[in-house]
């Protein structure tokens, strides 16, 4: 049986985007997964591979980053396998090196979105050149949207020839029995949070950062909030860079919940009526299409990632990036045309259900590997 080494960094990337790829590649593959924690896959998800734990930090650390890529290329050289798959930024510049000083044949990197895409001056200069090193010492690239690997032809980061990007895009697609709306569960929700029958939910889940488009949403709200008595939105999401107080001096009323963190977001996704996401960047946007299997359409940014996951006019609106003024007609039209928005949270589900379930990426990815493996 031919060996296959997964490598990410943290254990959050396995349990949120790679369970159902290491299921189905176990039916034919030795896997092993590499993380910072030794990962308890077997007893845990009932899945037959095996664990390795081995630093590896999120942010550049350079010192600790050679000990990183030391330790993986004498345990790559140690276990001799056919393929080694990394999946985000920093996992992927110590897998590209070690697995290349290792002589590892198939050597694949799954990109999903690029920090740089929003930064300027060097060090801008340093991250891009960081995945063009992951490239050239890949022999393989995967991309988890068609916008985003046109993005990187065009950037020159990757080639069309050693690029490929899976189905109509994401990493591992969306489990459609877990994202499943339930109207118990959204009855309750209402009573919990006090919503009322003809009130319009917006949602946004995700990182509280500028480059999620949080502050551009605040201010869209403050207007919205003050035209419209019949709006809620809830800003779901960790506060990563004590923007808190920032949105609470625009948009501090009893309309706008706040959630730090939510385990369960198929949950808390069954009180939505729009999914708003105004990032900056985005690989892909998988929230969209967890929501858009419950039926809820999106309102997000026309830029690379989102562009794949929302259909505009279809299941739901893309705005200019940074456009106040768009995100606010957008929203208005949402506000005053709710049937539309269902009809295209109707859409949303069915395309999601067509080209997006989580197991047809991964019969898809382990395809492609078969294809590599021979």
């Amino acid at each position: 049986m031919k060996k296959i080494c997964i490598i990410v960094s943290t254990p959050m990337t396995v349990k949120a985007f790679l369970i159902k790829h290491i299921k189905e590649l176990s039916k034919s593959y030795e896997i092993t997964v590499v993380s910072n924690s030794n990962l308890q896959l077997k007893d845990e998800f009932n899945i037959n591979c095996f664990s390795k734990s081995i630093e590896i930090d999120r942010k550049i650390n350079l010192l600790n980053d050679i000990k990183s890529v030391f330790y993986l290329y004498k345990f790559l050289k140690k276990e001799k396998f056919d393929l080694v798959l990394s999946v985000s930024p920093k996992a992927g510049l110590i897998t590209s090196i070690a697995s290349f000083l290792s002589s590892t044949k198939n050597r694949l990197h799954f990109f999903t979105g690029q920090v740089w895409a929003t930064k300027k001056g060097l060090f801008k200069l340093l991250l891009k050149s960081m995945d063009k090193l992951i490239t050239k010492l890949n022999t393989n690239i995967l991309v988890d949207s068609h916008s985003q690997r046109n993005f990187l032809i065009k950037e020159k980061v990757i080639s069309s020839l050693k690029s490929k990007v899976l189905l109509s895009g994401s990493i591992s697609g969306v489990d459609i029995d877990k994202f499943m709306f339930d109207e118990n569960i959204k009855n309750n929700l209402k009573n919990k949070y006090q919503i009322k029958n003809d009130e319009i939910v917006f949602m946004f889940i995700g990182r509280l950062n500028i480059d999620k488009g949080i502050l551009d949403l605040a201010k869209a709200f403050e207007f919205i909030f003050s035209k419209y008595s019949n709006i809620k939105l809830f800003l779901i999401g960790p506060d990563e860079e004590n923007i808190v107080e920032e949105i609470d001096n625009l948009i501090s009323n009893k309309n706008v919940i706040r959630l730090d963190y939510v385990n369960n977001p198929e949950e808390i996704l069954n009180i939505a009526d729009v999914l708003v996401l105004p990032s900056y960047r985005e690989g892909f946007g998988t929230i969209v299409i967890e929501a858009a299997s419950m039926g809820i359409p999106t309102i997000a940014s026309d830029i690379y990632g989102l562009s794949d996951a929302v259909v505009d006019k279809i299941t739901g609106f893309l705005h200019n990036k940074k456009d106040i003024n768009d995100m606010i007609k957008k929203y208005e039209l949402a506000v005053n045309n709710i049937e539309q928005m269902k009809e295209f949270g109707i859409n949303a589900k069915k395309r999601t259900y067509k080209e997006f379930k989580d197991e047809y990426l991964s019969i898809a990815l382990k395809k492609y590997i078969d294809e590599l493996l021979g």
